[in-house]
């Protein structure tokens, strides 16, 4: 099978000089659907959505397997795409952190409960007012 249906090695040709990278697997479109109908099982046949932190924690060791690899994965990159590799290492420096901001949000995300990590336990948030920094510019702190 070629290219249209993916089986098979897929090369990769270099923007800089000729040659490809290393074949790739290739994949075909049954084995996209059962990637997709896989992904969907795990999030409404497992408890993958009602537990917020063991998705963060995955998102955390991810981005630890981001840094711990940058320098590789950026040559890799760079080879792939043309870009000089100063670029991407700088990209690959600050992907982690991405991926950390994501995990803290999916663990505090706005306007919710906090999920605790014992389900038996009830977490509850109180707002409370706080000055605003107009307020204080205008004289119009609360006693």
């Amino acid at each position: 099978m070629g290219p249209g249906g993916l089986r098979g090695d897929v090369h990769l040709d270099r923007p800089v000089d000729p040659g490809a990278l290393r074949g790739r697997p290739g994949g075909s479109a049954e084995d996209v659907d059962r990637a997709v109908e896989a992904a969907r099982r795990a999030f409404t046949e497992t408890d993958w959505t009602r537990d917020p932190h063991r998705r963060a924690a995955l998102l955390r060791r991810l981005a630890d397997l981001l840094d711990e690899n940058a320098e590789p994965l950026a040559r890799l990159e760079s080879r792939d795409n043309g870009k000089v590799i100063r670029e991407e290492r700088g990209m690959y420096a600050a992907i982690g952190g991405y991926f950390r901001y994501a995990a803290d949000l999916v663990s505090t995300l706005p306007d919710q409960v906090p999920p605790g990590r014992n389900p038996d336990v009830l977490s509850l948030t109180r707002r409370a007012p706080s000055v605003s920094s107009a307020s204080r510019r205008r004289g119009t702190r609360p006693a």
